[in-house]
Formats: C-alpha cells, sequence, structure tokens
C-alpha cells in the first residue's frame, strides 16, 4: 500500500460533500441536457481570479452570441453569473475557464489551488499524497 495515497478519512469525505453542494454547478444547455461546472480561484501576476471553469461547448456557445451571462444551478437554485473580461477557450482540450463578476445577493465559494501547482514539476510534490488532508 505505499504505492497509493492514504484513504480519505470522514472529515475529508464531509469536506467533499460540502464542496459539491457549493462550489460547484449544474449548466443547462437544453432541457434535460447540463453541463456540470466549478468555481475556483487562479493566482495570475499575484491577482486571485474568480472563475467558473466548465466545457468548451457550452461556454463557447455563449461566447460566440455574444452574451456576457450565464444562468446555473447551484442547491436546484437558478443563479445567473456575469462574465468578467478574463477569458480562455481551448477547443482541442474541451475546457473553457471564464471570469466571473461578483453575483449580487449570492455568495459564491471557490475552491482554492494549492501553490505548490504553480511551480515546476509539481506533479513530483503530490506523488502518493492525498490531495484532502
Amino acid at each position: 500500500m505505499d504505492k497509493y495515497p492514504k484513504p480519505a478519512t470522514k472529515q475529508c469525505t464531509l469536506k467533499i460533500l460540502e464542496q459539491l453542494d457549493n462550489y460547484f454547478c449544474k449548466i443547462e444547455e437544453k432541457k434535460d441536457l447540463f453541463q456540470i461546472g466549478f468555481f475556483c480561484s487562479i493566482k495570475y501576476k499575484n491577482k486571485s481570479i474568480p472563475v467558473l471553469i466548465t466545457s468548451y461547448e457550452i461556454i463557447n456557445k455563449m461566447c460566440l452570441t455574444n452574451k456576457n451571462n450565464i444562468n446555473i444551478y447551484m442547491n436546484k437554485k437558478n443563479v445567473e453569473i456575469e462574465f468578467g473580461e478574463a477569458r480562455y477557450l481551448n477547443k482541442s482540450s474541451g475546457l473553457s475557464i471564464v471570469e466571473i463578476k461578483e453575483v449580487k445577493g449570492k455568495k459564491i465559494k471557490f475552491l482554492e489551488l494549492d501553490d505548490n501547482l504553480y511551480k515546476n514539476d509539481s506533479q513530483i510534490i503530490y506523488r502518493r499524497e492525498s490531495i484532502y488532508y
């Protein structure tokens, strides 16, 4: 078992469930067809940028129609978020990262990336380590 990370503890499992409820959202494309997205803060030039990370397919369609907002579902509640200026769209990887503005009346939580992820060869740091502690 030395080759594998330690199993998640009960506290880790509770943290994962809390994150699923508060950091992830459902984006409905059409009736009964949806994508999943999550909120994260990305550091860039000593600034923390709040972003929505999701499928290229759904965000690209909205960007092409010049919409500047999107309706999402968090905990079965409809919330409208507005896009910011920063956008990263990559068709070949199927990834969209879009800055979002503050949502009035709704507190969105953002996953924080470990600072070690920004270092070269960061995968070595996490070898056989659990991402939850």
